[in-house]
């Protein structure tokens, strides 16, 4: 299918007016909020509990294994079924998942691992059915020219919330266990209430007539896979969270390596977000002056220019810019493909290519952070983020070459 043909349901007026998205876009903030602070209580609690490491990383794992379970087939189901229903019934399922730790330590005082791997995994599985019903409702709710924006505030949210949310959670947990995991099960009441408030119709006409799930899967693949450009953004969409994910690691590294200390580690990361607010407002702004393949060039270039500094900083300020830069040219990029790919991608595939889009990234990163540790600890941080920019380099220089396609 042609990108021309496809189009998104226009939604007149100011964003401020729009009653719906408002309600969506502040329930899921609050909600956002939430997530990160039970997400870090999470470990925090199993090992006040049992002590134990393993425990903590199989919760965290356990919380995962959905996404390469039923990613495929809930994005096939999302498109199928009513996505207000769907967000819904996953907010209610989240509600009840994270109460259940508040109301445990209440009445036995105490906790079970079995209990704490089911929440865990039942909580991965509602997030993903209810993630692509919202990037689906989104398309709904706004015009294609206000998706930019409509990114770039969702991404500002989730930099405010890795900015926050570390000091909350410690604060909360250092008062009593189980705040945490109230204020997120307080927060998923919230985003149901505003999900319950909303009027407009969240998708399109569906067509008539029952479709077998496996069809339907490859339908959306089939999609995907035929639309050159969105196929090549997808890996490239993979690749930059394993830059991504990798910079982590190979911070820490470096800041072995040079003696900085923990704390000021702790700084440096901590600083990624404000170049993640700076380029929320970058990648808006580019959307809006530029056209899709300009403003995705640049972020390209910037990319390849910040990436390799990493492999000469030796100095926490050093370091510390290095993080800012390429924190504010990744968040300007997400902004730029998310609101491309929001907008191409028709009302009856939503479910299923955003999908795939979530799948990509996580297979990328799973087997790229075991590729990236071997390779700091076999060659070291300089050939590591060599190796990275080269791969980058490729998928750039592929991209770029085929400036038709990014007219």
């Amino acid at each position: 299918m042609a990108h021309e043909e496809i189009a998104v349901e226009r939604s007149p007026g100011s964003l401020w007016r729009n009653r719906d998205y408002l309600l969506l876009w502040l329930g899921q903030s609050i909600s956002a909020l939430g997530t990160g602070i039970s997400l870090l209580a999470f470990p925090l609690l199993i090992l006040a509990e049992t002590h134990s490491p393993t425990a903590a990383g199989i919760s965290a794992a356990l919380q995962q294994v959905p996404l390469f379970l039923f990613s495929l087939p809930a994005g096939a189901l999302v498109d199928r079924w009513d996505r207000k229903r769907v967000m819904l019934l996953s907010t209610l399922g989240l509600l009840l998942c994270l109460a259940s730790i508040p109301i445990a330590l209440l009445v036995s005082g105490g906790l079970t691992l079995a209990q704490l791997y089911i929440v865990s995994f039942a909580s991965g599985s509602l997030v993903t059915f209810y993630q692509p019903a919202r990037l689906g409702a989104l398309t709904r709710l706004v015009s294609k020219e206000q998706m930019p924006t409509v990114v770039a505030q969702n991404e500002g949210v989730y930099s405010a919330v890795s900015l926050l949310a570390p000091s909350i959670t410690g604060f909360l947990f250092s008062v009593r266990r189980l705040l945490p995991f109230l204020t997120d099960a307080c927060s998923y009441l919230i985003l149901l209430g505003s999900l319950l408030l909303m009027r407009g119709p969240l998708q399109g006409e569906r067509p008539a007539g029952n479709t077998h799930l496996l069809r339907e899967i490859r339908e959306g693949v089939r999609w995907l896979w035929e639309h050159a450009l969105l196929r090549e953004l997808a890996f490239l969409w993979g690749y930059i969270e394993l830059l991504l994910s990798g910079s982590v690691l190979i911070v820490l590294v470096i800041a072995q390596q040079h003696g900085i200390s923990t704390a000021l580690v702790g700084l440096i990361l901590g600083v990624g977000g404000l170049g993640n607010l700076a380029g929320t407002v970058l990648g808006a702004q580019a959307q809006q002056r530029l056209s899709f393949g300009w403003a995705l060039s640049v972020a390209l270039l910037g990319y390849l220019l910040v990436w390799p500094l990493y492999g000469f900083a030796s100095s926490a300020i050093f370091l510390g810019a290095v993080m800012i830069g390429y924190a504010m040219i990744d968040s300007a990029a997400v902004v730029v493909i998310a609101s491309y790919r929001l907008t191409a991608v028709p009302d009856q595939f939503q479910g299923r290519v955003n999908s795939v889009y979530q799948l990509i990234p996580y297979g990328m990163v799973a087997l790229g952070q075991v590729l990236i540790g071997v390779s700091l600890q076999q060659f070291g941080v300089l050939p590591t983020v060599g190796l990275l920019w080269a791969g980058l380099l490729a998928l750039a220089l592929r991209l770029l070459l085929g400036r038709k396609r990014l007219a």
